[in-house]
């Protein structure tokens, strides 16, 4: 009925992604299987973005301990939505983390490096849960000394 009234509000599907978990009330598969469905059923460049803010919050959520190697999501959909997202939206620092975040973790240094000179130092540490965590892999991306 939520998604009825407003089928682009994204918290209904989030809500609903986080009631999916096997830790809830779903089977492992069901909420990225949602997900999908939802994205596509949206459409476009709105529907990767959709994918990319339910993964988002999935992983904020801390159920997975290597979101992209554990949770059965589509890294290069993950991928899209968040460079969508991000070109909506350039100035948000967070979506850039988010990116930074999932491209050190596939070590993509290539793809790194320029979200990397995107973000600055501008850390959110939420996503990368110590700020060495950030600097570490900031240094990795663009070649720099450790400092």
């Amino acid at each position: 009925d939520a998604v009825k009234f407003e089928p682009t509000y994204t918290s209904f599907y989030i809500g609903k992604a986080k009631y999916l978990l096997p830790r809830w009330y779903g089977k492992e598969g069901e909420w990225q299987k949602f997900a999908a469905e939802s994205a596509n059923k949206i459409g476009g460049d709105e529907g990767d973005a959709l994918y990319a803010r339910i993964g988002w919050s999935i992983r904020d959520a801390g159920i997975y301990v290597g979101f992209l190697k554990d949770a059965g999501y589509s890294w290069p959909r993950l991928k899209k939505g968040l460079e969508i997202i991000i070109k909506k939206n350039p100035d948000s620092i967070s979506a850039l983390n988010q990116l930074a975040y999932f491209l050190s973790q596939k070590q993509d240094r290539t793809g790194a490096a320029p979200v990397f000179q995107a973000v600055g130092g501008q850390a959110v540490e939420d996503i990368w849960d110590t700020k060495e965590r950030f600097l570490q892999s900031r240094n990795w991306a663009l070649q720099l000394s450790e400092k």
